[in-house]
C-alpha cells in the first residue's frame, strides 16, 4: 500500500490533501481488518496485521517526510506526522496489550476493565490527535479554496 504525491511544484494543493489522506484510508482499512480477526478469534492472524499495520505507519511516515509538502506548508505535514506518531505509539505499545488481553482463555473482570482503560486512553489520546490534523488540514484548506468532505 502506496500513497504518491509528485514534486509539489508539479501538484496542486487537492493532491496533496489527498496523498495525506490516502494513507489515513489505507490505516483505517487495516484497523477495521484487524478488529475483524478479533472477532473471528484468530489470533495468529489479527497479529499478522498488527504488524502490517505496523510496517504501514513505517512507510506513511517516510513519504510523508519525503516528499516537500505544497507550498511549504509545514504546519499541515508536521501535523500529519504527529498524527502517524500517536498511531505508532499506539500500534506499538497498547495495541500488543489489548490483543493479549483479548486472546486472554480466561477473561476475568480485571481484564476486561484493563481492556476498557486502553481503549478509553486510546480514544482520549485519538480524539486529540486527529483534532490537531483536522485544524491543520482546514486551515490548508481554506488557503487554497479546498473542499472538505
Amino acid at each position: 500500500m502506496h500513497c504518491f504525491f509528485a514534486k509539489a511544484d508539479e501538484s496542486g494543493a487537492v493532491e496533496y490533501n489527498d496523498f495525506l489522506i490516502c494513507w489515513q484510508d489505507h490505516l483505517e482499512e487495516a484497523i477495521l481488518m484487524l478488529g475483524d480477526e478479533v472477532e473471528k478469534g484468530n489470533e495468529v492472524r489479527a497479529y499478522q496485521v498488527l504488524d502490517s499495520i505496523r510496517a504501514l505507519i513505517v512507510d506513511a511516515k517516510i513519504s510523508i517526510k519525503a516528499y516537500e509538502p505544497y507550498n511549504l506548508e509545514y504546519e499541515y505535514q508536521q501535523a500529519a506526522l504527529d498524527w502517524w506518531n500517536f498511531y505508532k505509539q499506539v500500534f506499538m505499545h497498547e495495541y500488543p496489550e489489548i490483543l493479549k488481553i483479548s486472546f486472554h482463555k480466561n477473561l476475568r473482570e480485571k481484564n476486561l476493565k484493563q481492556l476498557s482503560g486502553y481503549l478509553k486512553n486510546i480514544q482520549v489520546a485519538e480524539k486529540f490527535a486527529s483534532h490537531e490534523f483536522k485544524v491543520a488540514q482546514k486551515r490548508f484548506a481554506l488557503k487554497y479554496d479546498l473542499y472538505l468532505e
